[in-house]
């Protein structure tokens, strides 16, 4: 009992702590805790996923892979886990983990905005212009006002020469974003 009691205590300290580091942009001090903090209960998913996040801020890729893998290890079911391993796999150049990062992350969580957001921009990269375009739109169904969708969704559409649909999009997307 105290141990799970403990445990529950560790990791929502450790999720409240980093979560104000992430949202303060404070990236050295959530680095210097979360390495103590994984010192300390190295069991813990979000001590891993927080130092992973801040070293991806950081732009020290590899080391924010390892700790977001690790994160994602001990919690398969934390869809944001997938989510972020994918964007280290990405800052890492490693194209195909990062797209089954996304996919899984849809397995857990299928209306996960961001991978949807994501998953369209590493098909696009890719050249699977039909494909991106289905995830854009399925990230636009969930949230309209998706910048990145919407303008990815115009570069799309003038790729596959649907030039109404295009135009179209870009008017929706500077209705959105006039400036």
């Amino acid at each position: 009992g105290c141990a799970a009691t403990k445990k529950t205590y560790v990791s929502m300290k450790n999720y409240t702590q980093g979560e104000y580091y992430l949202q303060n942009e404070n990236y050295g001090d959530c680095i210097a805790t979360f390495k103590a903090e994984v010192g300390m209960y190295p069991a813990d998913a979000n001590a891993h996923f927080y130092l992973g996040r801040s070293y991806l801020a950081t732009e020290r890729n590899q080391s924010a892979l390892t700790h977001l893998k690790k994160a994602v290890n001990l919690e398969q079911g934390n869809a944001d886990y997938h989510f972020w391993k994918g964007v280290a796999h990405a800052a890492n150049g490693q194209s195909k983990s990062e797209l089954k990062s996304y996919q899984d992350t849809l397995v857990i969580k299928p209306d996960h905005v961001q991978a949807l957001v994501y998953l369209g921009h590493n098909r696009f990269d890719s050249g699977d212009y039909h494909t991106a375009l289905g995830y854009y739109n399925r990230a636009l169904e969930k949230d309209s006002d998706i910048p990145q969708a919407l303008y990815n969704r115009g570069l799309v559409l003038r790729r596959l020469k649907r030039t109404p649909e295009e135009i179209t999009t870009w008017k929706m997307y500077l209705d959105a974003y006039s400036d």
